[in-house]
C-alpha cells in the first residue's frame, strides 16, 4: 500500500503550481449505477493520487495563501447508521487523516460552511475538466465548482493539464505497484498458454482471467477483449461470446490492477498450438516492428516522430507480407492504416489510457510507463494480431515490465499442452 507521505508529496508538487490566494476543488466522481445497484469498487484517481481516499463523495480543497502557504482540507461522507447497514462502514475523520496525512478532516455536512471561509479570501478557484470527453450532462461536482464560482465571483482555471504532467512520470512507490500488478498477469496469461487446449469458448477464458486476478488480490484493469478468429479484428471486442475453432488465433487483452496501478498486455495465440505459415508471417511481422519501435525508445524522443516511424516500419512488413503495394504507400502513407488503425501506444498507470498531453510535452521522460502495441488485422483472411507490452522510459533508455510473459513463437508453441 501506498504511504500517506506519497500522497502528501503529490498535494505540494501540485500546490507549487496554484497561485498565491487561490483554492484549488476537486471532488470524487459521480457514483456510477447499474440499474439500481451501484459499483461498489468505485475510485476516483485524481483523488486517490492526491488523498489516498477511495470512497465515493470525496471533497478536496488546497488553500494557497497571499504568502504562499498551503493548507489541505478533506471532507469525506457523513456516518449514516442505516446506511452503513446496507453498503458498509464509511470513513471516520480520524481514519480519513491516518489514510491520507491531512490534518484538517471534516464530513461533508460542514462543506458549505468551512469551503466558504476559505473561498473569500481567494482570487481564483481552480477545478479539474478533461475536456476531450463527451459528456451530455454535468457531474455533480462541476455543478458544485460552477456554483462556487459564481457565488464568490472567481476566476477560474482548468488545471488538467497540470495534473497530468504530474500524473505521468510515475515515481519508485508506482513503478512498484505496476509491478506487483504485472506479476498478476504473467501468472495469468503463461497458465491461460499452458492450458489454452482446455478452452472451448472466449468467455472461458475470460472467467479464467478473473478467476486468477480475483484470487490474487487484483482486479481487471478494463474489460478485457478474449477475441478469436475474425473477432480479432474488431479492435475493442468485448462480448467474449464466440466458440474457439481450432487454428483459429485468439488475441487476448487484459491486464491486472494493483491498488488501482494499471497494466495492459496483449497476446496473439494458435487454438490449436501450432501458427500456420501465413499466421506466423503476420505474427512474425507484428513481433518485429515492435521489438523495434521499443529499441527507439528513450528520453528526448518525440512521440509523434517515433508514431511516424513506426507507420514506416508497419508499411514496410505490410508490403512484405502482400498487403498492400510500394506504390500504393507512396502515393499515400494511410494506405498502412487500412490493416494498422491505431497508434503505436499509449500512457499507461492509475488509468489504462493514463493522462498524459502529447500537446503540451510531447517527448518521452524518464519515469513515463507507456504501452507498445502494433498490430495487423487481416478481416479477409479471419486474422488479428497484437502484441503488446509495457515499457518504463529509463535514464538512458527503457525497461520491458512485461518482458518475462513470452511472446516468441517457438516459446508460446512450447508452452501449448
Amino acid at each position: 500500500m501506498l504511504k500517506p507521505s506519497f500522497h502528501k508529496l503529490n498535494r505540494e508538487n501540485l500546490s507549487n503550481s496554484l497561485a498565491n490566494n487561490s483554492v484549488l476543488f476537486l471532488q470524487s466522481k459521480d457514483v456510477i449505477l447499474k440499474g439500481d445497484s451501484e459499483f461498489f469498487d468505485f475510485c476516483d484517481v485524481n483523488m486517490f493520487y492526491l488523498t489516498g481516499i477511495e470512497q465515493a463523495e470525496t471533497k478536496l480543497l488546497i488553500y494557497k495563501n497571499s504568502k504562499g502557504e498551503s493548507e489541505d482540507i478533506l471532507f469525506v461522507q457523513n456516518k449514516n447508521n442505516q446506511l452503513e447497514m446496507w453498503n458498509g462502514a464509511r470513513l471516520s475523520s480520524s481514519q480519513a487523516k491516518k489514510i491520507s496525512g491531512i490534518k484538517n478532516v471534516y464530513y461533508n455536512s460542514s462543506f458549505e460552511e468551512i469551503s466558504q471561509s476559505y473561498l473569500s479570501k481567494a482570487k481564483i478557484l481552480y477545478y479539474y475538466e478533461d475536456k476531450s470527453l463527451d459528456l451530455k450532462n454535468k457531474s455533480e461536482y462541476i455543478l458544485t465548482y460552477e456554483k462556487l464560482k459564481r457565488k464568490n465571483k472567481l476566476k477560474s482555471e482548468n488545471i488538467y493539464d497540470l495534473i497530468s504532467s504530474l500524473r505521468k512520470i510515475k515515481t519508485k512507490d508506482e513503478i512498484d505497484e505496476i509491478r506487483e500488478a504485472m506479476k498478476i498477469t504473467r501468472l495469468t496469461l503463461i497458465d491461460i498458454m499452458k492450458n489454452l487446449s482446455k478452452f472451448k469458448s472466449e468467455k472461458g477464458i475470460e472467467a479464467s482471467l478473473s478467476y486468477s486476478y480475483i484470487g490474487n488480490n487484483c482486479n481487471h484493469s478494463y474489460q478485457p477483449i478474449v477475441a478469436s478468429g475474425i473477432n480479432a479484428c474488431t479492435l475493442h471486442y468485448v462480448k467474449n461470446n464466440s466458440q474457439l475453432k481450432k487454428g483459429d488465433l485468439v488475441l487476448i487483452d487484459t491486464g491486472a490492477e494493483h491498488n488501482n496501478y494499471k497494466t495492459d498486455i496483449t497476446r496473439t495465440l494458435p487454438i490449436s498450438g501450432r501458427f500456420s505459415k501465413r499466421q506466423k508471417e503476420i505474427y512474425e511481422s507484428v513481433l518485429k516492428v515492435q521489438k523495434q519501435a521499443i529499441k527507439m525508445l528513450k528520453p528526448s524522443l518525440n512521440i509523434y516522430d517515433w508514431d511516424r516511424k513506426v507507420l514506416d516500419l508497419m508499411a514496410k512488413e505490410l508490403i512484405k507480407l502482400k498487403l498492400i503495394t510500394k506504390i500504393q504507400f507512396e502515393k499515400d502513407r494511410k494506405v498502412v492504416k487500412k490493416f494498422y488503425p491505431h497508434s503505436i501506444g499509449h500512457f499507461l498507470g492509475l488509468d489504462t489510457h493514463d493522462i498524459g498531453s502529447y500537446k503540451l510535452n510531447p517527448v518521452f521522460s524518464e519515469g513515463i510507463v507507456f504501452t507498445v502495441e502494433p498490430g495487423i488485422y487481416v478481416p479477409k483472411e479471419k486474422i488479428g494480431v497484437r502484441i503488446e507490452d509495457n515499457v518504463l522510459i529509463t535514464k538512458n533508455g527503457c525497461e520491458v515490465l512485461s518482458k518475462s510473459i513470452p511472446k516468441e513463437v517457438k516459446e508460446i508453441e512450447r508452452l501449448f499442452r
